[in-house]
C-alpha cells in the first residue's frame, strides 16, 4: 500500500511526498559513468563541500526515482539554477526541514532553487544533482 503525503507550507507552496519503493543507485547500470565534482554549497549560515552530479533533465524520472519531497527537473530548470538534494545532505545541512523545497541554496556563489529531495538510499554518494544546461 502506498501512502501519499501532502504538505501546504506557510508560503503557500504545496509539497507532495510518497513512500513507495524506489530504485537504488547501485542497481542502475547506467550510473557507473556518472561524473561528479566537489563544489561549495551554502545554505543560511552553513557552508560545506559536497559531491555534485550534473545530469539530463529527465535523469531522475527515467530511473523511476520517486522524490520524498518536491519534484525532479523540468526543461525550464536548465537555465534557472535548480537543484535536487540527496536525503543525506538534506538531513545533515537542513535538519530534514520540509520547507527547504523552493528555498534558495548558494552553489559556488550562484543562487539556485531547491526543487526536490530524494528518498534515503537513492543517489549513492552524490549529495546534490543539477540539470545540465
Amino acid at each position: 500500500m502506498r501512502r501519499l503525503f501532502l504538505f501546504v507550507l506557510m508560503s503557500g507552496l504545496v509539497v507532495l511526498g510518497c513512500d513507495r519503493s524506489h530504485s537504488r543507485l547501485e542497481d542502475d547500470p547506467h550510473l557507473a559513468d556518472l561524473e561528479s565534482m566537489i563544489r561549495t554549497v551554502r545554505w543560511q549560515e552553513e557552508q560545506r563541500e559536497v559531491k555534485v552530479a550534473t545530469v539530463a533533465v529527465g535523469f531522475i524520472y527515467e530511473r523511476g526515482w520517486d522524490l520524498l519531497y518536491g519534484r525532479g527537473f523540468a526543461a525550464a530548470d536548465e537555465d534557472r539554477g535548480a537543484v535536487v538534494l540527496s536525503y543525506e545532505l538534506w538531513q545533515r545541512m537542513m535538519a530534514g526541514r520540509v520547507e527547504v523545497v523552493g528555498a534558495e541554496l548558494i552553489l559556488d556563489d550562484e543562487a539556485t532553487t531547491i526543487v526536490g529531495v530524494l528518498p534515503q538510499d537513492v543517489g549513492g554518494d552524490i549529495d546534490l544533482f543539477t540539470p545540465n544546461g
